[in-house]
């Protein structure tokens, strides 16, 4: 709550620094104000006020406010937490909010960094497992059964 306090305090001196009063009836009468037809300065500010997630995520709704999210942060990355600490939420990296919006359709592969279908997602656990077995068979070659404890294959 205090962001937002912040935000429309902002608002307010940036409304206050104009030169000609504003008639915000008449602004509704012309046009409805949006999010995209929000002053830049406005937009700027919000983004400003975001993490980066939530900034994608709003980036996301506009070309207006991802041409600002990208200034604020020029690489987005999906696997992009939130923050030291909260990687015990749900919902912690960029890629799990994207999966809330995308719906069950797809899942998030951490391994090509990208969204991959049910069908695509099942082949390559498939892959990785096969090669994951060639390589605990080549240690267990290699170590014999000294093989370290956190090394061995769980049961």
């Amino acid at each position: 709550m205090a962001v937002m306090d912040e935000i429309l305090k902002q608002i307010e001196e940036l409304a206050t620094r104009s030169e000609e009063p504003v008639d915000f009836a008449m602004l509704q009468e012309k046009k409805p104000l949006n999010l995209s037809t929000l002053p830049y300065d406005i937009r700027h500010l919000i983004i400003k006020s975001l993490d980066m997630i939530d900034s994608a995520c709003l980036g996301l709704t506009s070309k207006s406010f991802w041409a600002i999210h990208k200034k604020k942060t020029p690489r987005t990355n999906l696997r992009l937490g939130c923050g030291p600490g909260l990687q015990y939420l749900e919902y912690n990296s960029f890629a799990d909010r994207l999966k809330l919006w995308m719906g069950p359709n797809l899942l998030y592969s951490y391994v090509l960094r990208r969204f991959v279908t049910h069908e695509r997602y099942a082949v390559l656990k498939t892959i990785l497992d096969e090669e994951l077995k060639v390589l605990e068979d080549d240690l267990d070659f290699m170590l014999g059964m000294n093989r370290p404890k956190f090394l061995r294959p769980r049961v």
